[in-house]
């Protein structure tokens, strides 16, 4: 095995504790060579408070629950029964809303018949505007009325009139439905909204 050559002017700082110094240095040099010291610039800043709020959808009426809208007795043919309705939206946002109707039993000739035009027949209209949203056998209302668009914090005033056909037979005599009316409100489609 070969010798290592040490000049004499260095032999005399090469010590055993130097010698572990030197060692430890080149380690440490080596070290830094094979893992990178990354460094970066950085800064941060924050904005606090925002504000995403959902929306109320609320519609209510008046007349409403108990109240009825109709509570009429002892109709005979060509007899008529006209009320107000008063739909509000009460939420802060506009929606459409449908208006339909159910009768239990639903099966006296007051809602359901051969000739249809003997039944009792209702029209519902915008009071103001005069826009008719259905006019025809009571029971057609079943199926809901196309929407009907009412802008948030406003009232719509429509006017319901109930008509006895004025050839109803004696068959109609002594029935007696009770009528559900039901306001069905949905928003409208989804939109990029901004800021209050």
């Amino acid at each position: 095995m070969g010798t290592m050559l040490i000049s004499p002017r260095l032999s005399k700082y090469l010590t055993k504790e130097n010698f572990f110094l030197i060692l430890c240095t080149l380690f440490l040099l080596g070290v830094h060579a094979i893992i990178p010291i990354n460094s970066i610039f950085t800064s941060s800043t924050s904005n606090t408070g925002n504000i995403v709020g959902s929306a109320l959808l609320d519609i209510s009426m008046t007349p409403a629950n108990p109240t009825l809208i109709y509570n009429v007795n002892n109709l005979v043919p060509g007899d008529t029964a006209t009320r107000l309705v008063q739909i509000h939206n009460s939420g802060n946002v506009d929606f459409t809303y449908k208006i339909s109707l159910s009768a239990n039993p639903g099966t006296t000739p007051l809602w359901t018949y051969g000739d249809l035009s003997k039944t009792l027949q209702i029209e519902v209209k915008d009071n103001d505007l005069g826009t008719v949203y259905y006019s025809g056998p009571i029971s057609g209302l079943a199926t809901p009325t196309s929407d009907i668009t009412l802008a948030a914090g406003q009232t719509q005033n429509l006017q319901f009139k109930i008509s006895f056909s004025e050839e109803a037979g004696n068959e109609f005599q002594n029935h007696q439905e009770t009528l559900t009316f039901t306001f069905s409100a949905t928003q409208l489609p989804g939109s990029e909204r901004p800021n209050n």
